[in-house]
């Protein structure tokens, strides 16, 4: 069976460091999106350069300092071992590549690669499981541009949304599994990165989480009352979808789960939103409400059941 002449993973990206002057560069590259920030460009830019940057990119990059490691960011380190371990599993001579929709490695660098290597069709997988305006449609776009820009010989196609698919249940199920082995606990958090509730697909990305969670606590088979979803990553005074993790991790003690495990499904590999803001922030949180015991789940990142996967993706879609 024909397969593409390469596969990009596209994640979101990182700062370059976890400095002001790098996240802030990050945010605006990534917030100066109407697909981010649904306003009309005068109004985002204001809202971007007046109010978000002056005053989150410090805050940020303090959050970001806490999960830094020798390898630089989490989320690109462990970008790079599934894409090693994906090309691995696929075998031959095939070319997988990472690129970021902010930051390195970048779209740009993808795109001047394959062209100067003569591919000429090119199949990526966004790693956003469930399909948000401000996360997939913004990096599967972003993407268009630059490969017609750099690349305009090479026939760029794209994986669907895997929120209901058995391989990426199955992964996360065996890697909540691991880490919540021999561990006693009240409740399974299931916490998804919110949107705006008034965003674009706010309501179907909701559905697509609520998929995702059923699922997950059906092959984990935890009855109904053992595991809740939520929403995390609020910023802003608009309503966002819920009901908010914050909150939840608030209440969950009074209402008898004093023992948590959360996981992430919303993002694949381990990054500000899993590591800082659930497994420091959220488990303060948690901690300080009367909860006794909190385990966060880690990320999909390389594990191998999410490599077979992401292979049989390739293998199966791409082809077709």
């Amino acid at each position: 069976m024909p397969t593409p002449d390469a596969v990009v993973l596209l994640n979101l990206g990182s700062p370059a460091a976890p400095t002001v002057p790098a996240v802030r560069a990050f945010l605006r590259e990534f917030l100066d999106d109407p697909r981010v920030i649904a306003l009309p460009f005068p109004l985002r830019k204001l809202l971007l350069e007046g109010v978000i940057l002056p005053f989150r990119a410090k805050k940020s990059a303090a959050r970001y300092a806490k999960i830094w490691t020798r390898e630089g960011s989490p989320l690109i380190a462990e970008t790079e071992r599934l894409r090693a371990r994906v090309a691995r599993e696929l075998g031959g001579n095939a070319r997988v590549l990472c690129a970021m929709r902010c930051g390195e490695p970048g779209l740009e660098a993808a795109a001047r690669e394959l062209r100067a290597a003569g591919a000429r069709d090119v199949f990526a997988i966004p790693l956003f499981p469930q399909r948000a305006e401000s996360s997939w449609d913004s990096a599967a776009e972003r993407a268009k541009e630059v490969f017609r820009k750099r690349a305009p010989q090479i026939r760029l196609r794209f994986a669907a949304p895997f929120f209901a698919e058995p391989g990426y249940v199955g992964a996360l199920a065996e890697t909540t599994e691991n880490a919540l082995r021999g561990r006693a606990f009240d409740k399974l958090l299931i916490s998804f990165h919110g949107v705006p509730a008034a965003a674009k697909r706010a309501e179907s990305y909701r559905a697509e989480c609520l998929t995702t969670a059923e699922k997950l606590a059906a092959a984990l088979r935890l009855p109904r009352e053992r595991w809740e979803a939520a929403f995390q990553s609020r910023f802003g005074r608009g309503k966002w979808i819920g009901p908010a993790t914050d909150a939840r991790l608030r209440a969950l003690p009074a209402e008898g789960a004093r023992r948590l495990a959360v996981v992430s499904p919303s993002f694949v590999a381990d990054c500000l939103e899993s590591l800082e803001e659930i497994g420091v922030a959220g488990r303060e949180l948690f901690l300080a409400a009367g909860g006794e015991s909190f385990c966060a789940v880690p990320c999909l990142n390389a594990s191998p059941a999410f490599a077979r996967f992401l292979s049989e993706i390739v293998r199966s879609r791409a082809a077709a």
